[in-house]
């Protein structure tokens, strides 16, 4: 009875087999089937953008003097609109120095974020320089920009002094080392200084720009 019992014991196991999936069927390798990855999705194109990153620049907006912080020469209102000589865009501009006195110096600042994507940055402006100097380059004025700790100035400046007498409107445009910018915060400063406390030179500056060229996030 027990030999009986294992002949269809035997038997059932190879009809069990018969059943059994097919191994070939499931191969690994280079004969495995292959499941598609996700496609990709390319990001969109970079449009860059141009970008005055100045708040006010041109000084005219309401209340006067917004988005500037001013050092006055001798307690005198720098962004104003009742200089002797017309605005390049009325009704204000930025009057530096024209007070008579001895090592005078005033400035007028602007804290600026520079886009971490820039990749090309450039100041400009419109100016006029009108005095009473006869030393040659006694007064001074300058615009550039300095770090938000410090008085050393990042890349070159645009400087003008008595000796640069504009008596219309004239552009200056300079461009500023963008691996030094992009991603920080600064300061755009323009500043001037009276060299005697007889014969004043006065710096008149409008329309400002500080140009920066950037993918936007």
């Amino acid at each position: 009875m027990k030999l009986a019992l294992a002949t269809v014991l035997l038997a059932g196991c190879a009809s069990a087999g018969s059943e059994a999936p097919d191994i070939d069927a499931m191969q690994t390798g280079s004969d495995a089937m292959q499941i598609d990855a996700a496609p990709m999705i390319d990001a969109p194109p970079c449009v860059p953008m141009m970008v005055n990153l100045l708040t006010n620049p041109a000084f005219d907006l309401a209340p006067v003097g917004m988005g500037w912080i001013e050092t006055q020469l001798g307690g005198e209102t720098i962004v104003r609109g009742d200089a002797p000589i017309g605005e390049d865009t009325a009704p204000n501009l930025a009057w530096l120095g024209g007070v008579p006195i001895a090592n005078g110096i005033d400035a007028l600042d602007q804290m600026v974020m520079v886009p971490a994507s820039t990749t090309a940055i450039a100041m400009s402006g419109r100016y006029q320089t009108r005095t009473s100097e006869t030393t040659a380059n006694l007064d001074t004025a300058k615009v550039g920009i300095q770090p938000m700790v410090g008085t050393t100035y990042i890349g070159p400046t645009f400087d003008l002094s008595n000796s640069t007498v504009a008596m219309t409107y004239t552009d200056f445009s300079v461009v500023l080392p963008v691996a030094m910018l992009a991603g920080q915060t600064v300061r755009f400063h323009l500043t001037s200084t009276s060299g005697n406390a007889s014969l004043p030179t006065s710096f008149y500056i409008d329309t400002l720009a500080l140009t920066a060229t950037y993918c936007p996030p």
